[in-house]
């Protein structure tokens, strides 16, 4: 994490160890697999936007994924995702608030002759959804007054999407362009079957995916919703360079860096509180569906 980032995770809780003496250290909860640990995190007393603090929720997903993945190859059903499989990067991916904005800002930090080829195939993507005529808009007139159930909604969307057959628009070739900065959803997105079941809808329906013990993709978007004070909103993940543009302003505002380490550990403990004890394999899952 870099050096001068508002949140850093740290070895313990001396604040020596965060080599600031300006920053104050928070031990965020989180559950894996193996029960209930704390992650240390030394905090800047500065302001600080959403985008933030996704880094530290990227850290505690690959610390959660990590650890099922352990789990999992103990209990011999190893995980079968590998690097240059790309099964999986033609589902519907979903985005919390923060997670866009910082997207958006890697984006455009990225090399010119990679940022090109990456705005690309947002470009793309963007233009094969917005000519697509999604499940919502496309229902018949006499059922407008009786909404699908949020589940029914889900699977409608997820199962259009995959018809789209869009590649991702951070692919490149058969690997994420963007691997350390992927979205959360994909980070927590594991499944013990065979690559070609992920390809196959069917297939996929039975396989084996991956319930971590509990979600950072979730505890990320209703910790900015709290923050915010909307219900938890998510951006289908080709659309993000359009819709942060639309919203800027709130991926400008700002809160004490402190403040939103102290919000973020009261929903991660809510989370723990909530959550399975066990990672869990063999039940249909939709990881990568849009909330």
């Amino acid at each position: 994490m870099e050096s001068n980032a508002v949140v850093q995770i740290v070895e313990s809780r001396s604040v020596s160890s965060a080599g600031a003496s300006d920053r104050i250290v928070f031990d965020l909860p989180l559950r894996t697999c193996d029960g209930v640990d704390t992650v240390s995190v030394a905090v800047a007393d500065r302001p600080a936007r959403l985008s933030d603090l996704v880094p530290t929720a990227r850290t505690l997903a690959d610390l959660a994924a990590a650890a099922a993945r352990e789990h999992l190859g103990s209990t011999q059903t190893p995980v079968a995702c590998r690097a240059g499989c790309d099964a999986c990067c033609r589902y519907l991916v979903s985005l919390s608030v923060p997670e866009a904005f910082r997207i958006r800002e890697e984006v455009f930090a990225l090399p010119a002759e990679k940022r090109r080829m990456v705005l690309d195939g947002f470009i793309t993507a963007s233009q094969t959804v917005l000519n697509a005529r999604g499940p919502v808009t496309s229902r018949p007139a006499e059922s407008a007054e009786a909404p699908l159930e949020r589940t029914d909604l889900l699977q409608e969307l997820s199962d259009w999407y995959a018809a789209l057959s869009l590649d991702c628009p951070m692919l490149d070739g058969s690997s994420c362009g963007m691997y350390d900065r992927r979205p959360l959803v994909c980070r927590e997105h594991l499944v013990t079957h065979a690559p070609s079941q992920c390809a196959d809808r069917d297939a996929t329906d039975t396989g084996h995916a991956v319930t971590l013990s509990m979600s950072l993709a979730e505890v990320l978007a209703q910790w900015s919703a709290e923050l915010e004070g909307t219900d938890p909103q998510a951006v289908i993940l080709p659309l993000t360079l359009l819709w942060t543009q639309d919203n800027r302003r709130r991926g400008e505002q700002t809160w004490p860096a402190i403040h939103l380490v102290e919000r973020l550990a009261a929903v991660l403990a809510t989370a723990v509180e909530r959550s399975a004890p066990e990672v869990r394999s063999g039940e249909k899952s939709e990881a990568t569906e849009a909330a």
